[in-house]
C-alpha cells in the first residue's frame, strides 16, 4: 500500500535542488576538468622527479669519475684506458767504416699522454751484444741506432716495456726540453781516407742541468739518408754552450742537409742534475 508522506522542504533547500538541477551539466565540467589538472600536475610531477633524478645520477657518476680518474675524465673511456703498441719499423742498414754496418730503425709512439721505457736489441748482433735502455715520449717519432756492426740485423726488438701517465706532457717538455743547435758544418775528408768532420754548438737554455743529453745525427745526400752518428753529452747545464765535433770514417756522397737532434727524456728526474749550492767558508776568528 501507498504510503503517504508529506515532504516539507525549505526555501533553502529548494532553492539548492533548483540550483543544483540547472548548474548539473557545469559542475560535471568543472569535475572533469580538476580531476584533469590533478592528473596533469601528478604526470608533470613524476616526470621532473625522474629528469631530477636522471641529472642527480649524472652529476653524482661525474664526481665519481673525478674522484677516481682525476680532472682529465676522458680517462674514464675505455679505449682510452691503455696506451696502444710502439709502431717499429724494419731495420736499414748504411755502410760504415770498413766491414761494419751501421743501422737504425723507426718507432712511433702514438699516444698523447703516455711514455714508454724499455730495453731494446737488434737481432742478428754476435749473442755478447747486450740490450740497451730506451724511451719514446708521448707522440714522438724517433729512430735507435746500433752503430758499427759486423754482420747482418734483421731486426729491431723491443722487450720489457713499462708505461707511465703523463699529465700536461706538453707543458712539461716545453718547459724542460730548450735546445739550440747553431754553427753547424760538415767538412769533407781532404784525401782518401780522411775522415768527414762535423762541428756545431749546442745550447741548454732550459731552467735544468742535465746529467747527460743524447745528440743524433743524420747527415743527408739527395733527401736520403747517408750516414747516422750519436754521441751522449754529459753534464750539460742550464745556459751552457758547448762545441761538439763527431767524425765519419766511412765513405760519403756529397752532403746536401744534416739534422742534429737531441734526445732526453724530460720526464726522467733522476736526469735532472741538483743545482748547485753556494760554498760557505768558514769564518776564522
Amino acid at each position: 500500500m501507498p504510503s503517504n508522506q508529506n515532504y516539507n522542504f525549505t526555501d533553502k533547500e529548494l532553492k539548492f535542488s533548483y540550483w543544483y538541477v540547472t548548474n548539473k551539466l557545469l559542475l560535471k565540467r568543472i569535475l572533469a576538468i580538476f580531476l584533469a589538472l590533478v592528473g596533469f600536475f601528478l604526470w608533470l610531477y613524476l616526470i621532473w622527479q625522474l629528469v631530477f633524478f636522471g641529472l642527480y645520477f649524472s652529476q653524482e657518476s661525474y664526481q665519481l669519475k673525478k674522484l677516481v680518474f682525476g680532472d682529465n675524465l676522458a680517462l674514464s673511456v675505455i679505449g682510452q684506458l691503455q696506451p696502444t703498441s710502439l709502431q717499429v719499423s724494419d731495420p736499414v742498414s748504411l755502410a760504415g767504416e770498413g766491414s761494419r754496418n751501421d743501422y737504425f730503425a723507426e718507432i712511433s709512439n702514438n699516444n698523447s699522454n703516455w711514455l714508454a721505457t724499455f730495453d731494446y736489441i737488434f737481432d742478428g748482433v754476435s749473442k755478447s751484444a747486450n740490450s740497451r735502455k730506451g724511451f719514446s715520449l708521448p707522440l714522438e717519432k724517433k729512430y735507435l741506432m746500433n752503430l758499427g756492426v759486423e754482420g747482418s740485423i734483421s731486426q729491431l726488438n723491443i722487450s720489457n716495456v713499462k708505461w707511465q701517465r703523463i699529465d700536461n706532457p706538453q707543458t712539461i717538455y716545453q718547459e724542460r726540453y730548450k735546445f739550440k743547435i747553431e754553427n753547424s758544418n760538415f767538412t769533407p775528408g781532404s784525401n782518401a781516407g780522411d775522415p768527414g768532420i762535423l762541428g756545431f754548438d749546442i745550447t741548454n737554455e732550459s731552467a735544468f742541468n742535465y746529467w747527460q743529453v743524447g745528440v743524433a745525427v743524420f747527415l743527408y745526400s739527395g733527401g736520403n739518408i747517408a750516414s747516422v752518428n750519436y754521441i751522449a753529452l754529459e753534464q750539460l747545464k742550464a745556459g751552457e754552450k758547448r762545441h761538439v765535433q763527431l767524425n765519419f770514417s766511412n765513405k760519403l756522397p756529397k752532403i746536401s742537409n744534416i739534422e742534429i737532434l737531441p734526445e732526453i727524456n724530460v720526464f726522467d728526474e733522476d736526469n735532472i742534475m741538483p743545482q748547485t749550492a753556494p760554498v760557505d767558508f768558514p769564518i776564522t776568528p
